[in-house]
């Protein structure tokens, strides 16, 4: 099952995996579903804008890299749309740096990237991959959770052999794979600001299962006067430990002064999202908000 997994990761890569996507998912759980990675199983390998990554297929976001070349190929295409060089960035929920990678590149020697991630064994796989890539001198990583409130917080979090790494929730108590505590620190949007003298964000990204109505609530005044765009998940299901609804995430961030759009497979923004008109249900892998009066920088 091994070899038959990278047979087709191999053969696809090329022209951007095989079709349909489900037959490289299966494989990567049936042939190292079980595994338990060990840093000697990890392998260099190039992300399609040509990034460097240090992967093991056992885990989601890495065999997607390793087959697909991309994690999130929707996202990817909107930020080489609207991503300049010179432009600042914040990654929220880094995970292992697919996106602050690719921001990093886009944004150039003459543009900044700030990137968050908490647990302890992603930050050290991210903290790698800058390295890998050189993009130390572009990138500010930081070991913490924006939220509501700047000081200590308990982080449920899975086992380091869990094939998605990317469920750690401040909050969310009852998943049956968050079996681990962990206290990590914590910062506000508005804090982080003023303590590193930030005058200038063009774009927040937000992966951070749940927590966006805590980060908007503890980045009020950055986000009225810096009035980057935003880029966030909306999970019912996540929002839910935080006692909130996708309706209510949409009503905060139109209080703010922005309007919502989804995103079309190309990456282009497509139709716009009003608070008042989705379902407390409504999902979106990837919600575009863009400040009101301000125009978009999508070629």
């Amino acid at each position: 099952m091994k070899i038959l997994f990278w047979l087709v990761a191999w053969l696809g890569r090329p022209v951007g995996g095989i079709r349909p996507r489900r037959i490289t998912h299966w494989l990567a759980r049936k042939a190292y579903g079980t595994a338990k990675p060990v840093p000697d199983d990890f392998r260099l390998f190039r992300d399609c804008d040509g990034n460097q990554l240090r992967l093991h297929p056992h885990y989601f976001i890495d065999y997607q890299v390793i087959a697909f070349g991309v994690h999130d190929p929707k996202l990817r295409r909107f930020l080489k749309r609207v991503v300049k060089p010179g432009m600042v960035c914040l990654d929220v929920g880094a995970n292992i740096g697919t996106v602050t990678t690719l921001l990093s590149k886009l944004v150039g020697a003459s543009g900044r990237v700030f990137a968050f991630e908490p647990v302890p064994p992603l930050f050290g796989r991210l903290k790698e991959n800058i390295a890998l890539n050189n993009f130390g001198r572009v990138v500010s990583l930081h070991q913490l959770a924006l939220s509501k409130e700047t000081g200590l917080a308990t982080m449920k979090t899975v086992q380091e052999d869990c094939d998605n790494q990317g469920m750690s929730s401040l909050q969310n108590t009852d998943h049956p794979h968050l079996t681990t505590s962990l206290k990590i620190q914590t910062a506000t949007l508005d804090d982080f600001v003023k303590a590193n003298h930030i005058d200038q964000i063009d774009l927040i990204k937000m992966d951070v299962q749940g927590a966006e109505p805590w980060i908007l609530e503890g980045g009020v005044n950055s986000l009225r006067r810096l009035r980057p765009n935003l880029v966030l998940e909306v999970s019912p299901y996540d929002l839910r430990s935080f006692g909130k609804t996708s309706v209510d995430l949409l009503h905060s961030i139109e209080a703010l002064g922005y309007e919502c759009y989804q995103l079309a497979a190309c990456g282009r923004v497509g139709k716009r999202i009003l608070a008042g008109t989705i379902g407390s249900e409504f999902l979106a892998d990837n919600l575009y908000c863009r400040p009101v009066g301000l125009p978009t920088h999508e070629q």
